[in-house]
């Protein structure tokens, strides 16, 4: 009995060095150590109910030992759980760190498409300003060349209305008519053109 007693004794204190863990070093997967305390919780068990008799001295210490190691145990779980949760959110906050980076690239990226959109938008109006000047200033040209060729006829029609009016007093009245016609559109046009230029000065 004296001899199973120490050895019991012995496997005891075996067992209380292997559970004075240094937490320090805990994998960094913690898998592992959760089935470790599992399998140690379950053999501290079955040892103290392997081992408990009528010695009460030995069943009061098999009793405190088995309440010591399940305190180790869960100190060495939760360390267990600190660790994970600290690898946890540092890796979080690398994650984290990283989107904020891509969120500022999209952010920076989305500046310059709008900035380029603002400025193609300010090229287009400009050449559609430029087009329409263009064809603006093609009317006042196209309005000058009809007023010169309304001038000449003008005049030759003033010299065949000198030249005929002798002879046919009918045909002066319609040239007359014709001049007066021809001058109401020639000051519509000048009207035209002035106002054609009034814009172009306004723009």
């Amino acid at each position: 009995m004296a001899n199973e007693l120490s050895s019991l004794q012995h496997r005891i204190q075996k067992l209380r060095e292997i559970i004075t863990l240094d937490m320090t070093h805990l994998p960094s997967t913690n898998t592992q150590v959760f089935n470790l305390i599992t399998d140690v919780r379950a053999n501290i068990k079955l040892l103290a109910d392997s081992a408990r008799g009528d010695n009460t001295l030995l069943k009061d210490e098999i009793d405190n030992f088995q309440t010591q190691a399940e305190l180790k145990l869960t100190q060495i779980q939760n360390g267990c759980y600190t660790f994970e949760n600290k690898e946890l959110t540092n890796e979080l906050g690398t994650i984290n760190e990283t989107l904020k980076e891509q969120i500022d690239g999209l952010t920076n990226k989305n500046e310059t498409i709008q900035f380029e959109i603002i400025e193609k938008t300010r090229l287009y109006e400009q050449v559609q300003d430029r087009e329409s000047l263009e064809g603006a200033h093609e009317n006042i040209i196209e309005s000058e060349s009809t007023y010169d060729r309304l001038k000449q006829k003008i005049r030759i029609l003033g010299l065949t209305h000198v030249a005929c009016r002798a002879r046919n007093l009918r045909l002066a009245q319609i040239l007359d008519i014709e001049f007066n016609t021809a001058r109401t559109a020639w000051r519509n046009q000048i009207n035209r053109n002035r106002n054609i230029t009034r814009e172009l000065q306004n723009c």
